[in-house]
């Protein structure tokens, strides 16, 4: 069995989605699959938009679901050429009537939570899927529309999910176990439910660990995460032109990858199938010949310095300095309630007792009612002078060399420093990596382009892949 998964990209437009079904009919005369599809391109943020002008009692959020049900008429008339789409319609607009009452009653209270914003973007996923559904039996295929939520289970953490394994891994035996050679189940990516049955998210891009999740708890032989370019590469392809093509890289690396910025996969999608070694495929939808890159257990040797380049953008450095010693501890646990409450992850933290201070980097979105809400927590610390500095620098990026030898640390990262001093760029701190491998500069954002174009001819040249040995 194979499970598969379609990108946003990939189902982007009426031509992308009738790509995607021939791909799929491709691969079921081959293998028994399973189908993972996210939300057709652009529909999430339309979706988050609309949340954000009904929560300001904006009524254009009607203009943005007007918009969302044309596209998907659209795509349901031109996939579906037979004629026979009125349960389709009728399901779709079931849908859109869920996403307005649910708007209209954040428009009326002007206010909305987490939880109302994932049971409404995950809407986007179940358009998808009921597309896909009805492209797939209109072309003679058997393809049940299987709900996500009832057999991914998580905690209530919405947004940004933890799934329970123990519970999922038993529902999805029990939901998949009658499927048989000649169907194909189809699922919306990055959906669960908590144990009060209210929707959750599993974060953006988490319909990839939709597909890992399932071929996890099956025992897949593969898992085919389909997306717009050839595989994972050297850099971010809208930075670098040339960036390479890094065509094996094991699980540990690819997960340290996808934190640090490759948007190609979800940075939890290899934790489902490590243990069980299912390899997973990053392939193009667009240039279904290509290879692309696997992700398996292999310790690849590869004959270049480093592996590949990522940046984190749109980050914001909040740091703490002069606290008393006594109340360090307890600051910290403040800072990182604080966080929590407003979904803000902990990109790095530097805890000193020795020079009593306190560094976090994060995401600068929701920044500003962390910072207002925090302090106004630490008033009373700030007025005492138990801590007397208290600053946030914002507009920063996270430029991260991701090395591959340890054994000549000295020599890389001499090649890191000399290329970013010829640009005349003043980094604004170093950050240590894992197993001493990885390099990480924080700069200003309005550099990273230029730091990140330097960086790659310094390492990469002009090879055409990241070479393994």
């Amino acid at each position: 069995m194979k499970v598969l998964k379609f990108g946003g990209t990939s189902v982007g437009t009426v031509e992308n989605f009738s790509k995607v079904v021939e791909i799929i009919l491709s691969k079921f005369k081959k293998d028994q699959i399973v189908v993972v599809i996210s939300a057709v391109g652009g529909i999430t943020d339309k979706l988050i938009s609309a949340v954000e002008f009904a929560s300001l009692k904006n009524p254009k959020y009607l203009e943005v679901i007007e918009e969302i049900e044309q596209i998907h008429y659209k795509f349901l008339k031109e996939l579906v050429l037979n004629g026979k789409t009125n349960h389709t319609e009728e399901q779709i607009t079931s849908l859109l009537k869920s996403i307005e009452e649910k708007l209209q009653g954040i428009y009326l209270i002007q206010e909305t939570t987490t939880r109302q914003t994932d049971a409404i973007i995950s809407i986007g996923e179940e358009l998808s899927k009921t597309l896909m559904v009805a492209a797939l039996n209109a072309r003679g295929v058997k393809a049940p529309n299987f709900e996500a939520a009832e057999f991914i289970k998580t905690n209530s953490h919405y947004g940004n999910a933890e799934v329970n394994f123990g519970i999922t891994n038993k529902l999805i035996r029990e939901k998949f176990r009658k499927v048989d050679r000649y169907t194909i189940p189809v699922t919306n990516g990055f959906t669960g439910s908590d144990a009060y049955g209210y929707f959750t998210t599993l974060g953006r891009s988490g319909s990839d660990y939709t597909a890992t999740i399932i071929a996890g708890a099956l025992n897949a032989d593969s898992v085919e995460i389909w997306t717009d370019v050839d595989g994972i590469l050297s850099a971010d392809p809208r930075i670098v032109n040339e960036a390479k093509i890094i065509k094996e890289i094991n699980y540990n690396d690819a997960a340290e990858l996808a934190f640090l910025g490759a948007k190609v996969i979800f940075p939890k999608a290899m934790e489902p199938v490590k243990t069980k070694r299912i390899p997973i495929y990053v392939l193009n939808t667009f240039n279904t010949e290509f290879e692309g890159t696997v992700i398996n257990e292999k310790l690849g040797k590869f004959t270049s310095e480093i592996i590949s380049i990522t940046s984190l953008n749109n980050l914001s450095m909040v740091s703490l300095g002069d606290i008393t010693e006594e109340i360090n501890y307890a600051v910290l646990t403040k800072v990182i309630n604080k966080l929590n409450k407003h979904s803000l992850p902990i990109i790095s933290l530097n805890h000193s007792l020795a020079n009593r201070a306190i560094s976090i980097l994060t995401y600068s979105k929701r920044i500003s009612e962390f910072i207002e809400e925090l302090r106004e927590e630490l008033k009373p610390e700030l007025e005492h002078h138990d801590v007397k500095k208290f600053s946030i620098v914002n507009n920063i990026s996270l430029v991260t060399i991701i090395g591959n030898k340890t054994d000549n640390q000295p020599e890389t990262f001499k090649k890191i420093s000399d290329t970013v001093e010829r640009l005349c760029i003043n980094s604004l701190s170093y950050l240590n990596g894992t197993e001493g491998k990885n390099y990480s500069f924080l700069m200003d954002k309005t550099d990273t382009k230029d730091v990140i174009l330097a960086l790659h001819e310094t390492f990469f040249g002009n090879s055409l892949t990241v070479n393994v040995a």
